[in-house]
């Protein structure tokens, strides 16, 4: 894989209806880097996603790619290097699993192109690596809630990005696909790329993040390693829980109030 551009945020905040959604975010993406987004319910962390795909039109502050601002970025060129999966997935039409994927080489197609080899050899090998392979000829308006996450984590691989921005993607799956999908996060930054992920599972993060952002109230109040984010301290203040550490493992024990 090539270099990899670095995605940043300065100063980013948003306000919808005098309320403030994003406060001031400094935040830096890097090549290698396997970073969670964690928090509570309405910390910001789906708006954080979004305004870093360019999907905020009012947002203030600037995100840039290697240095350029995101807003000055030809959409088709932005897709090529950072692929995004939101946390709600609608279901417009009753597409195929296989041509669902297929949507992931959109930007590397141009006008009214078809797949060529290259194109389906990539889509072959996404779907090999999510697991759905034999749901190749379902509609995706049959699958199941974690079927369907499968199936756009494999259209996310398909377009060979190499920014991953990912928000609660196993938050659907079994534990067996949650380790999967989590493992071949974890690979695609050894090879060089990076990705940001919306978590809520604290063990999963602290086991296979080695950078770890909360978010409490639109703002950022932790980032850096799991061991140093994860405190008893700032987990009593994010979430107001108590937690238990047998093993390694971050869990919830009992609320504080």
């Amino acid at each position: 894989m090539s270099k990899v551009p670095s995605l940043l945020c300065r100063q980013v905040g948003w306000r919808k209806s005098s309320k403030s959604l994003l406060d001031n975010i400094d935040l830096t993406l890097t090549e290698s880097e396997l970073v969670a987004v964690i928090g509570p319910n309405g910390a910001g962390k789906s708006s954080l996603m979004r305004a870093m795909m360019g999907l905020i039109p009012d947002v203030q502050g600037s995100v840039s790619l290697d240095g350029r601002e995101l807003s000055d970025i030809d959409i088709k060129e932005r897709a090529k290097l950072v692929a995004y999966m939101p946390q709600q997935q609608p279901v417009a039409w009753p597409l195929s699993v296989q041509h669902t994927v297929e949507l992931g080489r959109l930007p590397h197609q141009g006008f009214r192109r078809r797949l060529n080899g290259c194109d389906e050899e990539v889509v072959t090998e996404a779907m090999q690596m999510a697991d759905v392979t034999h749901l190749a000829e379902r509609s995706v308006d049959t699958l199941s809630g974690g079927e369907l996450s499968r199936v756009m984590i494999a259209r996310l691989f398909a377009g060979r990005a190499p920014i991953i921005l990912a928000d609660e993607p196993i938050a659907a799956l079994d534990p067996y696909h949650q380790l999967h999908i989590m493992e071949l996060l974890q690979q695609h930054c050894q090879r060089g790329g990076s990705a940001m992920v919306v978590m809520h599972d604290l063990t999963m993060a602290a086991r296979f993040c080695q950078r770890i952002v909360v978010m409490q109230n639109g703002g950022v109040v932790g980032d850096g390693p799991p061991a140093q984010v994860l405190s008893d301290e700032l987990l009593a203040s994010v979430y107001g829980v108590k937690v238990a550490r047998p093993d390694g493992m971050v869990i919830p024990q009992s609320r504080l109030d």
